[in-house]
């Protein structure tokens, strides 16, 4: 079980589950167990909860008062003796009384052991040729989907209705909006592998400006962590063969590119959060060096606290404003002067070989002779290319030199 923490011999451990919205909700459930499990699904679970005012919310947040707030367990018995993940949760340990809590930030999954039978399943691209050719497929059709998830969406609210949306390879997108099936958001995480049953292909025709194909869960829908032993991959020819499809159009588009440019246009990062001074405006600081902006996210994170080891996915980089104005002129500066440092550099040793030339010339013990003045330290042959000076005469002044060429040449001719 991928991305999540099971817990077992809890029988004195409490768990307490704190959500953010106008009022602080907690919930809690004993969790325990005797027997293991090799193979397990998820299925949800109903909890119930209490509202706490500001002074209880402020003793909850401390761990030395954590014991001082009043438990209420839903669905305790029935979990006695059961596997349950925890999808997120910090240790707290009360030092007053000795006890020992969990707090949970995610909800708490109960888990029931998955049937021997293989699930027979088609891969993400596959998938995409079936939701393309969905209207050949019978409605009542559902099929299972196993592929790498690229991203994974926050829950939000349209139309006081919660959702969120999984993107698959091969731009295969899934909805989720039906309330037993929100618990998936907690624990898919990108760049795993997981099995989605009895997926059903739809289109969404309200709230985009084209119609969108797309799976959504079905009443008995399931996630698995897919396994050789669990899964029989089937390819697309026999699950046509199988329901009786004859043929499909298949898009020619290229799919791993769209995913390689989704993948690299974006980063991912783990890192220690070391500063939540400004956590009231979603604004976090990683390994003290780079800071982590959640304002535009719609969920209020409560569970990250100082300490709080995390993963971010499929991030933006974005570079600081001081470091866009600052660095151009700098690299810019740094290349004049290494070109102004190579010049005099070339000079400088031009100059020093014409001067060892010349003092090798004035030695006593040389018999030839000295360079003239308009070749001074050069040898036979070679051409002085630095020492020559050349002025520039415009154009006036050059009619003006002709005009009196001209005159200087008739006095000649009449004084002759």
């Amino acid at each position: 079980m991928q991305g999540l923490t099971v817990y077992s011999s809890f029988k004195d451990w409490y768990t307490k589950l704190i959500t953010c919205s106008r009022h602080l909700t907690v919930k809690s459930s004993i969790v325990s167990v005797e027997e293991s499990s090799s193979s397990l699904s998820l299925v949800p679970s109903r909890q119930e909860s209490c509202n706490l005012n500001e002074e209880e919310v402020d003793g909850l947040c401390d761990e030395e008062n954590c014991a001082q707030v009043t438990e209420q367990h839903g669905e305790s018995i029935s979990s006695i003796n059961k596997w349950c993940a925890l999808t997120s949760r910090n240790n707290i340990f009360v030092t007053s009384s000795g006890e020992k809590y969990v707090e949970v930030s995610g909800p708490i999954i109960p888990l029931q052991k998955a049937g021997d039978e293989k699930c027979t399943t088609l891969m993400s691209a596959d998938a995409k040729v079936v939701l393309e050719n969905k209207e050949v497929s019978k409605k009542s059709e559902v099929i299972n989907i196993i592929g790498r998830i690229l991203v994974v969406s926050e829950i939000f609210s349209v139309k006081h209705d919660s959702l969120f949306c999984v993107r698959l390879e091969s731009d295969v997108s899934i909805l989720i909006k039906k309330k037993e099936f929100l618990y998936w958001q907690k624990f898919l995480s990108p760049k795993k592998e997981y099995l989605f049953t009895n997926m059903k292909p739809t289109t969404l025709q309200k709230g985009a400006g084209h119609p969108v194909r797309l799976f959504v869960p079905s009443k008995n829908s399931i996630v698995y962590c897919p396994t050789p032993e669990r899964s029989n991959i089937l390819s697309l020819k026999d699950w046509m063969s199988k329901a009786g499809i004859t043929e499909v159009s298949i898009d020619n588009k290229d799919y791993r590119a769209t995913d390689k440019i989704v993948e690299n246009n974006h980063i991912s990062y783990q890192g220690v959060i070391t500063s939540d001074e400004h956590a009231y405006l979603g604004i976090f600081e990683l390994d003290q060096k780079i800071r982590l902006y959640l304002s535009y996210i719609p969920v209020t994170y409560v569970s990250l606290r100082l300490g709080t080891k995390i993963m971010v996915y499929n991030a933006h980089l974005q570079k600081s404003e001081k470091v866009k104005v600052v660095v151009p002129p700098v690299v810019a500066l740094g290349l004049i002067l290494l070109i102004c440092v190579i010049y005099c550099w070339q000079r400088n040793k031009n100059l020093e070989y014409k001067y060892m030339k010349l003092t090798h010339q004035n030695e006593p013990n040389y018999d030839g002779e000295l360079p003239g003045v308009d070749s001074c330290g050069l040898s036979d042959g070679e051409e002085d290319q630095f020492d020559s000076v050349q002025f520039k005469t415009s154009r006036g002044s050059k009619i003006l030199n002709k005009i009196r060429g001209k005159r200087s040449d008739k006095t000649e001719i009449v004084e002759s």
